[in-house]
């Protein structure tokens, strides 16, 4: 496993789907309906990485599942018009979905994710998709991904850096076998302590206590609190700004994104993270590309 110092080029795999977010004009109330707005759009951890990747200029491709509907034509044409290489495999499953209600701060309340095309998918596709793939390009795998999806990706992929994003609490459980094969691992204090077994309270020890298992670079954030990111033996804190959020929606995939660019492009660590946590501010506020 090596470090990328050309030109940055990652391959995203995971979860990329259509979004549906809830956000009530008022407070929830419960076994009622409320008034509010649904929007739609597209997402996925590994969509929104892609995304943010190739706003930031990076060479990106994108891997995962759709269904032969509409849904499914609609993300290529997204990926098309935005300049991400699609590499998005047919399979007889609608295309995911992903269903959020947020309260009426646009914190998330609960979600439902319908992944059935991605989690149906056959290890040795996935490992297949790749083959293609530059031996200087980084991986960036979500676990939407399934245990066995993430072991036969590595095994097919041994000699480039690997970086994971957890994407959620249950999730996270899927990563504890293969955290030996990962360069980098993004995850919040939830996540972290879900992986470790643990009820640690500081993201610096969180991540440090990450390391031993495996990962070189370990980033733990914590909401509106402190984050912390372990790289190359050292630690670094930073207080994310305090904002008026619109929504919390992909703000951790913005964070990881914006760090991931940085770290491949080998700017210090420390400014890599402080450029991540202004790009995730300002996707709270809504001001982000």
């Amino acid at each position: 496993m090596t470090k990328v110092k050309e030109d940055v080029e990652v391959w995203c795999l995971g979860g990329a789907h259509l979004d549906h977010i809830a956000k009530p004009k008022t407070a929830l109330t419960a076994e009622s309906s409320s008034p509010g707005i649904i929007q739609t759009g597209f997402g996925g951890v590994a969509y929104n990485i892609a995304a943010s990747l190739n706003r930031l200029g990076a060479k990106t491709t994108l891997v995962g599942a759709v269904g032969e509907d509409l849904g499914g034509q609609a993300l290529a044409a997204k990926l098309l018009d935005q300049g991400i290489e699609n590499r998005l495999i047919k399979q007889a499953f609608p295309t995911g979905s992903y269903l959020a209600i947020d309260d009426e701060q646009g914190r998330l309340v609960h979600a439902v994710s319908d992944l059935r095309a991605l989690e149906e998918l056959d290890p040795a596709v996935l490992a297949q998709a790749l083959t293609e793939k530059p031996s200087t390009a980084a991986l960036l795998l979500d676990a939407n991904l399934l245990e066995d999806q993430i072991t036969a990706i590595l095994e097919a992929q041994e000699d480039c850096f690997v970086a994971v994003e957890v994407v959620s609490i249950t999730k996270s459980l899927r990563l504890r076998s293969v955290l030996d094969r990962v360069d980098a691992l993004f995850c919040n204090l939830v996540e972290a302590n879900t992986l470790l077994r643990r009820n640690l309270n500081s993201p610096s020890d969180a991540a440090r206590q990450l390391m031993k298992l495996g990962p070189n670079i370990v980033s733990v954030t914590n909401g509106g609190e402190a984050a912390a990111l372990f790289s190359d033996g050292c630690c670094f804190e930073k207080m994310p700004k305090k904002v008026e959020a619109s929504t919390t929606n992909g703000a951790g995939d913005c964070y990881a994104a914006t760090l991931l660019f940085g770290l491949l492009s080998t700017i210090d660590p420390e400014a890599a993270m402080q450029q991540a946590l202004e790009a995730a501010a300002n996707h709270l506020e809504g001001t982000h590309p």
